[in-house]
């Protein structure tokens, strides 16, 4: 999966609060993922609409940002 796409993705699960998971999940293979690939980012909706997530310089995640303690936990500790 690309770059953009990938961005695409986890843009829509972090923003989109509205849509149910069977029309998010449609949204996805609409937009051209294989519905394997939806499924396995459906089961990733929670983590990201909870989370700030913080990337590197290529997209990686990398850290959850706490707001309250203006600290950045490590997702690979």
């Amino acid at each position: 999966m690309d770059e953009q796409t990938i961005y695409w993705v986890k843009a829509t699960l972090t923003n989109d609060e509205n849509a149910s998971d069977e029309e998010m999940r449609a949204y996805f293979v609409e937009g051209g993922l294989t519905e394997a690939q939806a499924d396995e980012w459906m089961a990733k909706r929670d983590f990201y609409s909870r989370n700030i997530v913080m990337q590197d310089n290529d997209g990686n995640d990398i850290g959850i940002f706490d707001p309250h303690t203006c600290s950045v936990k490590s997702l690979t500790a």
